[in-house]
């Protein structure tokens, strides 16, 4: 029932997303929620360290911040969806889905470094979608490696998501030279600017590599989580997307060509944030907010297109659930 809900384009389906947005943030932008103090970072790019400066000092501000970009965000998904169509039904399931696992973990609901790469990641992702079947496409892979490294200024992880560049270029495009020189200069051109700033505004960066501590390299939000129900909203989420990727394999067979390549790219996505996750000391719970993207698009549309409605309830059910639990005993 929960599921045929949702499916529907109405009033009533919209106005439901809306309060279950707000709900999942009221207690933070009324000021009453629990603040989870950010560690202060030695190392980073100077944007992210502004950013974690500025959610430390102006708390408040920070989480409505969030909440607009966050909304921002669920307007620029809704674009790429209307541009190439990968999911062919008008639904809200995916900003909904996006809302749920983003802003479960309420130290994810202030203003972040992955939150502000965001856009810059979908802007990388618009880019390749657009490379398919294109006669001439490197513009859009020097674009595409260029908002990444624009992500990698706000959120220095967000390189990390070269390698899905890398990997759109294989299955996306046969050889071709050209295209894997701009795709190289657009990451490079963001970079040498990050250099020049190092060079002419911090004079004692030298010094700062000399006296380099590996062990000052921490991540701003916690790693670990300190609520049972925080490793239970993952280990649902896990299950949820493996048993939506067997329900993937059948549906992709009745979908264009573009759109499976599509997918193959969100999927890469989701194994490079959860490869950083587990291998990159710097990477937190942040890198959900990137995850959420694809497998919001893989979740929603398992739950847009099965008839087995009783075991896409249960799921949405316990998600939904587990994520009032987060909003009381924080992960």
């Amino acid at each position: 029932m929960l599921v045929k809900f949702f499916r529907r384009d109405t009033i009533q389906v919209y106005a439901t997303f809306i309060l279950i947005s707000v709900a999942i943030w009221v207690k933070l932008l009324m000021g009453v929620g629990e603040w989870e103090p950010l560690r202060t970072l030695e190392y980073g790019t100077p944007v992210e360290l502004l950013i974690n400066r500025f959610g430390i000092a102006n708390p408040m501000l920070s989480s409505i911040l969030a909440f607009v970009i966050a909304v921002f965000v669920i307007l620029m998904m809704h674009r790429l969806n209307n541009r190439y169509i990968f999911v062919p039904q008008r639904s809200i399931i995916p900003a909904l889905l996006f809302v749920i696992i983003s802003f479960s973990f309420t130290s994810l609901q202030h203003l972040s470094p992955a939150l502000v790469a965001m856009p810059f990641l979908i802007l990388s992702l618009d880019s390749i979608f657009a490379s398919y079947r294109k006669d001439y496409a490197e513009g859009e892979f020097f674009l595409a490696s260029f908002f990444v490294a624009l992500a990698a200024i706000a959120y220095l992880p967000s390189l990390v998501f070269m390698v899905m560049i890398v990997f759109s270029m294989f299955i996306m495009r046969s050889f071709s030279w050209r295209e894997w020189v701009a795709m190289l200069a657009g990451a490079v051109v963001p970079l040498l600017f990050l250099v020049t700033y190092y060079l002419f505004f911090e004079p004692n960066s030298l010094e700062l590599l000399k006296t380099f501590d590996p062990a000052k390299i921490i991540a701003a939000i916690p790693k670990r989580m300190n609520s049972f129900f925080g490793y239970g909203f993952l280990a649902v989420l896990t299950i949820a997307g493996i048993y939506a990727s067997f329900f993937m394999l059948s549906w992709i067979g009745t979908q264009k060509v573009r759109t499976n390549k599509i997918f193959l790219v969100f999927y890469s996505m989701i194994a490079i944030g959860g490869f950083a996750y587990l291998m990159i000391p710097t990477v937190s719970k942040e890198i959900m907010l990137v995850v959420s993207l694809p497998l919001s698009y893989i979740l929603g549309v398992f739950l847009i297109f099965t008839r087995r409605t009783f075991v896409a309830d249960a799921i949405l059910m316990t998600i939904l659930a587990l994520t009032v639990l987060l909003q009381i005993f924080a992960e």
